[in-house]
């Protein structure tokens, strides 16, 4: 996939969610509970940075102090959380590790203090690889080596199993995350045979490549897109669901890597542009 595909991609999801921004509450009106109106808001706010426009950075960093201040207060009321640790967790470390440059000071420090306090409430849930990412990676931002012992020992023990095409897409994600940002180097080659492994996986599934999924086009099949260099093009389906975004969002911002044999391999199994299928034919501009 070539960088300008991707940002093509982007700016359609960012255009989707700009039709449901409500400038006064500096959240998306998404119509759900009020815990995923500020996880989809996230994603957006993380999506206006990742379009590298300069003219968007004061909406992302509206939307970001905005659900940080809620995160406090009801922290503060309820010592609970409206977005699972792990998930927001993953969502500032992206946001700070790429983008922490472009923020106001106080708003970083406001990112980095949450990120702390996502990872302490994670070490008391049965993480998974998100949260194995957000443990160590929050551990390195703030040197607090007990955080990265924790993460270490999860992801030794961590086992990846034949999955459906969404979760598959979550797991690499996460690991593509630690990948890109976490320097510890046990992680490292911890996290290097766990892609191999599940990317192998994938390339051996009898229903074939991920462009080929009965329910349309998935996270899944943007990684693949992204590993194959662009085998076959893909666009946005008609209609998303949030979490779908989401993941297509996530699947566009990690910079997946794989060893030259295996991203051969799956390149031999992709299938031609032509054969796709109606979901992946469908324009951005129909996105609803």
């Amino acid at each position: 996939m070539t960088e300008g595909h991707r940002q093509e991609l982007l700016h359609a999801i960012v255009d989707n969610w700009d039709r449901t921004f409500d400038p006064g509450s500096c959240l998306l009106q998404t119509g759900d509970a009020a815990d995923a109106t500020a996880y989809e808001s996230i994603h957006y706010a993380l999506a206006l940075l990742e379009t590298a426009e300069r003219s968007r950075v004061g909406r992302a960093e509206a939307i970001l102090g905005r659900i940080l201040d809620r995160q406090a207060y009801l922290r503060r009321i309820a010592s609970s959380t409206p977005v699972d640790p792990a998930s927001l967790g993953m969502i500032l470390l992206l946001v700070w590790h790429q983008h922490h440059r472009r923020l106001s000071t106080p708003l970083c420090q406001h990112v980095t203090e949450t990120i702390r306090d996502t990872a302490g409430l994670a070490c008391k849930d049965a993480v998974d690889t998100r949260g194995i990412f957000v443990l160590i990676a929050a551990g390195e931002m703030s040197f607090d080596s007990s955080l990265i012992h924790n993460g270490l020992a999860r992801l030794r023990d961590l086992r990846l199993t034949p999955s459906p095409a969404d979760d598959f897409a979550a797991n690499l994600i996460a690991l593509h995350a630690i990948e890109n940002h976490v320097r510890h180097p046990d992680a490292l080659v911890l996290t290097e045979k766990l892609l191999v492994r599940t990317w192998r996986q994938i390339a051996q599934r009898p229903s074939g490549n991920p462009l080929c999924l009965p329910n349309g086009l998935s996270p899944l099949a943007v990684l693949f897109s992204r590993i194959t260099c662009g085998a076959a093009r893909i666009d946005l389906p008609v209609r998303l669901s949030p979490r779908r975004k989401s993941g297509w969002l996530l699947s566009l911002i990690v910079n997946p890597r794989l060893p030259d044999d295996i991203a051969e391999k799956l390149t031999a199994s992709s299938v031609p542009a032509g054969n796709v299928g109606a979901a992946g034919r469908a324009t951005a501009a129909l996105l609803a």
